[in-house]
């Protein structure tokens, strides 16, 4: 029995082996045929090539599985005609027959006909493309491959409006970066973008004056000229202006408005305050510093706000005082002043180079038409035990100075304990001296008007408080202003 069933087996086995065989011819002759087949067809032949592997895979494992259940279970019977091997083979027609030619293209299974969807979808271009959109305000103004090219060009638009110090910066404007499908024609152009960041435009905005402002100040500080400012503001008199006048001026601004975070560190100087003592060894209205003061000094630490490079706001964090506070102590006056001098015409005098030979003990001349350079109050008289070169008269910081009679200037500049110093020659010979100035408005040589501005009050050089020093002289001499200004 035992050899029987050796024989039965090697029976068995070589009837399988041999229409495997078979098998495999057919499916070698279906492929053949296939290769001819998809030949003739548009579809990549990769498409056939994949779905013949899984039918033809799947149809082969499974015809061995059931071959060798069969050959286990034939063992002892005769294998002449087994189920299982008319099973593999009807199987393996099956999974050649999609591989065969066929007489009729109407006997087609439907499943493996032409397949027009992936043809159509082969054929069409991509409708869409994937890009990164910027949107500003919710309003797309331009695209870029990435995302982290639309943040370069960001930063690089803020850079020329951020000042030194910044912390942290973002935009007034509601800025967005999103990813987005669009149309396969739409310029994605990073450069055309960065230009768009890149412009300026210009819009009208309001400037308000604040203490010590001068309009030549205020100029300077918009980075325009005296006359363009007063074209936009017509009804400006650039001799008074006030504290909290609103002037218009134009303002470049960038395509995207840039508000920063900066922290500065400066210092604060503390004006020295001034105490007075009474002495009757100066006239009323003369005084005399006893004890100079000195100024404090702190160092402050302070967040800033600017939009477009312009302040906005300031919050002090920190404050360490490096020096203290010490007072001027200054004589009052209190003795009477003498009876005024009576003054006289002078005649006869010769001028030479501007000036009058006439000596300096004249009494002083009282011709003049001068007017007032600035009104105020009179704090410092001319004269006394100390010598006053002449008259100190108090008011707010950027006041208007006056020419108190055409001439030419010959002095605009710094001068010692006169701080910034202004000088003018008239035709009659008298200089005047405007000192203190926190603004210088002429240079030398240049001709003025009787009337016209030429500086603003300040308290440069030596000088306690917002104030104009003026002299008048005459030959060099210093003389009593007074006797020059209408009363």
């Amino acid at each position: 029995m035992n050899r029987k069933m050796e024989g039965q087996e090697n029976t068995t086995v070589q009837s399988w082996k041999q229409k495997a065989a078979n098998t495999g011819l057919a499916v070698k002759e279906g492929i053949q045929q296939f290769k001819q087949r998809i030949s003739k067809h548009p579809v990549s032949p990769l498409l056939y090539v994949t779905v013949a592997a899984v039918l033809a895979g799947s149809m082969v494992f499974g015809g061995m599985v059931q071959n060798a259940q069969g050959a286990e279970k034939v063992a002892a019977e005769s294998l002449a005609d087994t189920p299982a091997v008319a099973s593999y083979s009807a199987k393996a027609r099956i999974a050649t027959a999609a591989f065969l030619p066929v007489a009729n293209a109407a006997e087609v299974p439907e499943e493996i006909g032409e397949p027009s969807v992936a043809v159509a979808m082969a054929d069409v271009a991509p409708e869409t493309q994937t890009a990164y959109a910027l949107q500003v305000n919710g309003e797309t103004v331009g695209y870029a491959e990435t995302e982290e090219e639309i943040y370069k060009l960001l930063d690089e638009a803020a850079q020329p409006w951020l000042p030194a110090g910044t912390y942290s910066y973002d935009f007034v404007d509601d800025i967005a970066v999103v990813e987005a499908e669009v149309p396969a024609d739409t310029a994605v152009d990073a450069a055309a973008l960065q230009t768009l960041l890149g412009t300026l435009r210009s819009e009208k905005s309001v400037y308000v004056v604040q203490a010590g402002d001068t309009v030549l100040g205020i100029a300077s500080k918009l980075n325009m000229s005296v006359d363009d400012l007063t074209a936009m503001n017509p009804d400006l008199d650039v001799n008074r202006i006030y504290v909290g006048n609103e002037l218009v001026y134009q303002q470049a601004i960038p395509y995207l408005s840039v508000q920063a975070e900066a922290n500065k560190t400066y210092t604060v100087t503390e004006k020295s305050p001034v105490k007075y003592e009474e002495t009757n060894t100066l006239y009323e209205g003369e005084t005399k510093t006893k004890t100079e003061g000195v100024d404090g000094l702190s160092v402050v630490s302070a967040n800033v706000t600017y939009t477009n490079g312009v302040e906005v706001s300031r919050e002090i964090v920190a404050t360490e005082k490096i020096r203290d506070v010490t007072d001027t102590v200054v004589y009052k006056g209190t003795k009477a002043k003498p009876a005024p001098v009576t003054t006289t015409k002078i005649t006869g005098t010769k001028k030479v180079a501007g000036y009058s030979t006439t000596p300096s003990t004249t009494a002083a001349c009282a011709t003049s038409n001068f007017i007032w350079p600035v009104h105020g109050l009179l704090t410092c008289y001319f004269g006394g035990t100390y010598g006053h070169n002449g008259i100190d008269i108090a008011c707010p910081c950027g006041t208007p100075i006056l020419a108190a009679e055409a001439g030419t200037v010959i002095q605009a500049s710094r001068s010692g304990s006169y701080g910034n110093l202004i000088a003018v020659r008239h035709d009659s010979g008298i200089v005047t001296y405007y000192a203190h100035c926190s603004a210088i408005y002429v240079s030398v040589g240049q001709r003025v008007a009787q009337g016209e501005t030429i500086g603003a009050v300040g308290m440069t050089g030596y000088a306690t408080g917002y104030h104009l020093h003026f002299e008048v002289r005459i030959n060099g001499v210093r003389q009593n202003p007074l006797s020059y200004l209408p009363a």
